[in-house]
């Protein structure tokens, strides 16, 4: 069967036996690419890519496949397309149609890509819309195709928002080509109940099934891997339930890494700022509602910083450093609360600060922990990071004492320090480079 100049749009439209011909192309093309056989069958073609969401993967997915196979490619994102704004999804198609090959397209509305389909006279590939992702699914087909050597019989559980283009899509792809499919979600969060029975009348056809889940563990039956994953969310769960962090989550270290791939604002490093007075910041250590704060940070290993916003007030209102050094002499404190923050949090970033300076200026550049010296090299440019020879290293405190880079030159402080060196926190660094 032919397929050439057919759009793809959604998986609807294709029968099981049209599938598993793309799926056997893209096997071919896969093998060809791993032997390094030349596959280039369509040079001189031209293809647009339309992102109006846009997508590092995608493009690069489209764009390594396109030269691949011989073709051009241009890519209009956002700001280089005016689609649907001053110009009509109509009149965007006859216009790309005339000039492209193909058109690509990522974005939102599925009657987007169905109209530039139906204006542009060639061919017209879905890369995701709100509600199909049907390129997608054929490259989680043709992975399970390589793992299990067929798809007809596969149970394939899908966990999480199932109500879009991935749930939608899969829903779709299972019932096509006779896999099991449940959707595991709250109910709220299911495929819409017309797409349903339009994909169970296909799977009583294909030997598929469709189903339905709200238990993470009834959905993973049998797996005994995403049962102990299921029951690891339902107690974290549990716990951010009773109103605590996840940082204070208790498990080993496997789960931790399990639970780390969660997105959730409570397992990111934080630091307690605890606002006081002018005399309870005086005193803070001896302060109550201080030592509460204190308590809770040490529970979840976090860091408390005092502070007295009235105090930073009048400190930023002081624009003489000398008056404002002895503000804070004054105070008994020797930095501003500011100051404090910026310090602690690079802190809990891991991060530190080193200087270069030559014959004009003088600047600061923030490295990670741990940076040798030719990767900080690389923070000014990958040109210094690739010639990199050595780093002529003044510690910050010889050159505070020195008071300049020749008096600490004068007084041997000056190191010469080779790839392997560390680079410290205020490290004085000039770097000699060949390129």
């Amino acid at each position: 069967m032919s397929l050439k100049n057919r759009s793809f749009l959604k998986l609807l439209d294709y029968t099981p036996a049209e599938i598993e011909q793309l799926l056997d192309l893209a096997a071919d093309l896969k093998a060809k690419k791993k032997a390094g056989i030349a596959h280039d069958r369509l040079h001189g073609k031209n293809i647009a890519l339309i992102f109006e969401k846009t997508s590092t993967r995608t493009r690069c997915s489209f764009e390594v496949a396109a030269h691949d196979l011989g073709m051009q490619v241009t890519y209009l994102d956002p700001s280089g397309s005016q689609i649907g704004k001053k110009e009509s999804i109509a009149d965007t198609a006859r216009v790309l149609g005339r000039m492209f090959d193909g058109i690509e397209y990522r974005g939102y509305g599925q009657q987007i890509v169905e109209d530039l389909a139906h204006y542009a006279g060639v061919p017209v590939w879905n890369g995701l819309t709100n509600e199909f992702h049907p390129t997608q699914i054929l490259a989680d087909f043709l992975t399970i195709r390589e793992h299990f050597g067929k798809l007809k019989g596969i149970h394939f559980v899908y966990f999480g928002d199932a109500r879009y283009n991935m749930g939608n899509s899969l829903m779709v792809g299972c019932a096509k080509m006779g896999l099991h499919f449940t959707a595991c979600a709250p109910k709220k969060y299911q495929p819409d109940p017309e797409l349903v029975a339009e994909c169970e009348k296909i799977a009583a056809e294909t030997g598929a099934t469709i189903s339905f889940e709200e238990d993470p563990a009834k959905a993973a039956k049998g797996d005994k891997k995403f049962l102990h994953e299921a029951e690891v969310f339902k107690a974290l769960a549990e716990h951010l339930d009773a109103g605590k962090s996840a940082r204070t989550f208790s498990c080993g270290d496997d789960d931790r890494a399990l639970v780390e791939t969660c997105d959730l604002l409570s397992l990111k490093p934080i630091i307690y700022a605890a606002n006081m007075d002018e005399a309870g910041f005086a005193d803070y250590e001896n302060n109550r509602y201080f030592r509460l704060v204190r308590d809770l940070a040490q529970k979840e290993g976090a860091q408390v910083l005092p502070i007295c916003a009235k105090l930073e007030q009048d400190i930023a209102e002081l624009d003489d450093p000398e008056e404002r050094a002895m503000f804070l002499e004054d105070l008994g404190i020797e930095k501003s609360g500011l100051d404090r923050l910026i310090q602690c949090s690079y802190d809990l970033l891991g991060l530190i600060s080193f200087l270069t300076y030559g014959k004009d200026e003088c600047r600061a550049w923030t490295i990670r922990k741990g940076t040798k010296a030719p990767q900080a090299a690389g923070k000014i440019h990958s040109d210094i990071e690739r010639g990199f020879i050595r780093a002529e290293v003044i510690a910050y405190e010889d050159m505070i004492a020195c008071g300049s880079v020749n008096a600490a030159k004068e007084k041997g402080l000056l190191r010469s320090e080779g790839k392997e060196y560390v680079v410290q926190d205020g490290d004085m660094v000039y770097f000699r480079f060949n390129v």
